[in-house]
């Protein structure tokens, strides 16, 4: 279904399966051009008191949404695709149809709680997604650093355990699930917690959460009008603070 009014915009729900299991997908419009993806083993879906994207999405205009069939979701630029395997998707960018991102397998498992007075609401599990980028292209991001002459390399083979010693600030280094693709879009995993990042031959991604009730992902790319030969990252970064927060 999607429902398109004065206060949310555009959403898209679905119920897919993943190994036999019910489990329930939502897509909205969160900015131009942009989508937050989450997905729900417990088929409740949840907006975090802790996360990266603010609490109230930017207003877009909602004729900017569109969904062809029971399968995909556009809201700009955007475009999410359910595969035929009702379990896998795909992100592709309308104006020339290059596919951002496929994925390849997304896993809950239960996740073993430690002994504690603590008694969550809902099912924490540990979080798998894996997924290509079909283009070719690099990969920025994952942080700020400090070097000699701030050179900031893309990333090729690359290994980010997010764990307090790794993602807490150190001699003005610091840690943000979030990059730019020089195919012209930015990711955001919008997961607060531990878990890692892991980056092969350019293409191949995975991130996980040790702890968590739902995968929550932010994507963005430039707009119909736009194309990757011109200065398409400002436009991606304007996406990205809009969402997160300007600074003072």
């Amino acid at each position: 279904m999607i429902s398109c009014d004065d206060e949310s915009l555009c959403i898209f729900t679905k119920n897919i399966y993943l190994n036999g299991l019910k489990q329930q997908l939502q897509v909205e419009s969160w900015g131009y051009d942009s989508i937050r993806i989450r997905l729900s083993p417990d088929v409740i879906i949840q907006t975090p008191d802790y996360q990266a994207l603010l609490p109230e999405k930017p207003i877009v205009d909602k004729e900017d949404c569109q969904q062809l069939n029971g399968n995909t979701f556009i809201n700009g630029n955007i475009k999410f695709i359910i595969n035929d395997d009702n379990e896998t998707w795909s992100i592709q960018r309308q104006s020339d149809r290059l596919i951002l991102i496929q994925t390849q397998s997304t896993t809950f498992l239960p996740y073993n709680y430690p002994v504690s007075v603590y008694s969550p609401i809902y099912t924490l599990y540990k979080l798998s997604l894996i997924y290509t980028h079909v283009q070719n292209g690099y990969l920025y991001g994952l942080g700020q650093h400090h070097y000699g002459h701030n050179l900031t390399l893309p990333y090729h083979n690359f290994h980010l355990p997010f764990v307090f010693s790794s993602t807490a600030p150190t001699n003005g280094d610091i840690t943000i699930p979030w990059y730019i693709h020089t195919s012209g879009f930015g990711f955001l995993w919008n997961q607060p917690g531990y878990g890692s990042f892991d980056v092969k031959n350019d293409k191949e991604i995975m991130w996980t959460a040790n702890a968590t009730h739902q995968l929550d992902l932010w994507i963005t790319t430039i707009p119909k009008e736009k194309s990757i030969s011109s200065l398409f990252y400002p436009i991606i970064m304007k996406n990205y603070v809009d969402v997160i927060g300007h600074p003072n």
